[in-house]
């Protein structure tokens, strides 16, 4: 059961910021979210700082919704992430994967994009 909550910052017609907080063990709902918000040539960006747990399900759930915004056009990124969002995304071998183009080793600061 899901924990966390998800809140969507800003978006336009090109960009959205969605800010994750809380405990994510099930993607279904956030799989959800990011598939309504990936239309065509949207770019989506995503603030995990406060993400205190985040499943495999959700890593999935993130995984497909940056399918679709790529095949749309758009992009899906974390932009900034928690401890325990990064330490998932070493483990999984996936922190290259998830830094925006340019971005930088976010050993500082767990900001993905620099």
């Amino acid at each position: 059961m899901a924990t966390g909550c998800f809140t969507i910052e800003s978006t336009d017609a090109s960009r959205a910021r969605l800010r994750l907080s809380g405990e994510f063990d099930d993607g279904t709902e956030l799989g959800d979210a990011l598939r309504a918000l990936c239309e065509p040539g949207r770019h989506v960006d995503l603030d995990m700082t406060d993400v205190t747990f985040f499943g495999s399900s959700g890593l999935g759930a993130l995984q497909d919704a940056r399918q679709t915004a790529r095949s749309s056009g758009g992009t899906l990124h974390i932009v900034a992430a928690s401890p325990q969002v990064l330490r998932l995304l070493e483990l999984t071998q996936l922190t290259d994967f998830w830094r925006p183009a340019g971005g930088e080793d976010a050993s500082s600061g767990h900001d993905l994009e620099r």
